[in-house]
């Protein structure tokens, strides 16, 4: 773990001002392009009550210039050296004055009511430190071009860890006090520094998602994930392995059962939910076969089967799709979404300064 850096030439604080209960942080490179949308989905939020902190990591387009213009005393900026996202998120933390804090990216858009619903939840359970949401995975043009649901209890979310990372970055509100006592984020990880940081928080309390769509995530050739795919994939693989270190219990067909028939009365994106759940326990056997874990691969799968036997056609899918589907209804929704305008922001216009 590395310290956050001294802080950056920018906006001076301001100790004076009443401290917001939220904070939302956005790091920026050269983010022109998708800067006003991420912006205006932020200020024009429900909940009013909040700070904006971007740290703009010395981008050598217009982005400065246009922050510039905004006239609004929720937004505070700061100029960075170009000390990269994973130091430029620390070195928000450490100027939130919010007891949440909110993810963000440049390139993304973020539903009117996505801070109020989740500062909601995290107020109605104290023992969760992380909660993130569904989202929607978008082109440059705003047009949906599938959907990602996350599951919503902690012992799913956890159990996830164990193949994928189970939370998407900007859909996540987390308590700063969990944030500072961990020390933020880990510098070890390049590009997977979120899941790395939901592994740790998992130590310390729970972690959870809202079934609502409250995001929508920008496939953007040139943003950092993508330019650093990479070291990403190999990031998250060391988690991974770090993860299997301790190898989940078997789930027996009774949990898969219940937790199937819970996914499928959520008011939101059931069928997805019930799919996304099927699928992580069928990865989970997956990796007990790679793994070596030969017995228990065998008897987490007769546990799949013996909780439904329909659910052989969901084992046949999943083979067949190399992992990435459990039934046809993923299939068909992707592509059934696959051009629709998001409905997440209608307008990214933002008020600025004569």
């Amino acid at each position: 773990m590395t310290a956050a850096p001294d802080a950056p030439d920018g906006e001076a604080d301001v100790p004076d001002a009443p401290a917001p209960r939220i904070s939302v942080i956005l790091p920026i490179r050269d983010g022109e392009k998708y800067v006003a949308g991420a912006i205006a989905g932020i200020l024009r939020q429900t909940w009013r009550d909040l700070e904006l902190i971007v740290i703009d990591d010395n981008s050598l387009d217009r982005t400065a210039a246009f922050l510039a213009q905004i006239h609004d005393c929720r937004l505070r900026v700061f100029a960075g050296p170009g000390i990269g996202i994973t130091a430029a998120l620390n070195h928000g933390i450490s100027l939130a004055r919010g007891e949440i804090v909110v993810r963000v990216d440049v390139d993304d858009l973020a539903h009117p009511d996505r801070v109020r619903q989740q500062v909601e939840f995290l107020d109605a359970h104290p023992n969760v430190v992380a909660v993130g949401s569904s989202y929607e995975v978008i082109d440059g043009s705003n047009f949906t071009q599938r959907t990602e649901v996350a599951l919503s209890s902690n012992a799913d979310l956890r159990r996830e860890m164990y193949v994928r990372n189970p939370l998407g970055h900007g859909t996540v509100a987390l308590r700063s006090a969990a944030l500072r006592t961990l020390g933020g984020y880990n510098t070890s990880y390049p590009h997977a520094e979120d899941y790395d940081l939901w592994r740790r928080l998992s130590t310390i309390g729970d972690l959870a998602a809202l079934p609502e769509m409250l995001y929508a995530w920008r496939t953007n050739p040139a943003s950092v994930s993508s330019k650093n795919a990479a070291d990403q994939i190999m990031s998250a693989r060391a988690i991974r392995n770090e993860i299997w270190s301790h190898p989940p219990e078997v789930v027996d067909a009774r949990h898969i059962q219940e937790s199937r028939r819970r996914y499928a009365t959520s008011p939101s994106n059931s069928a997805e939910l019930v799919d996304r759940f099927l699928q992580m326990q069928l990865a989970i056997a997956a990796q007990f076969f790679r793994r070596r874990m030969i017995g228990k691969g065998f008897r987490q799968i007769g546990e799949f089967l013996r909780h439904d036997w329909r659910s052989l056609s969901a084992l046949g899918w999943f083979i067949a799709s190399g992992g990435r589907f459990t039934t046809m209804s993923v299939v068909t929704s992707r592509v059934r979404r696959r051009r629709t305008l998001t409905r997440i922001v209608s307008t990214t216009s933002i008020e600025v300064s004569e």
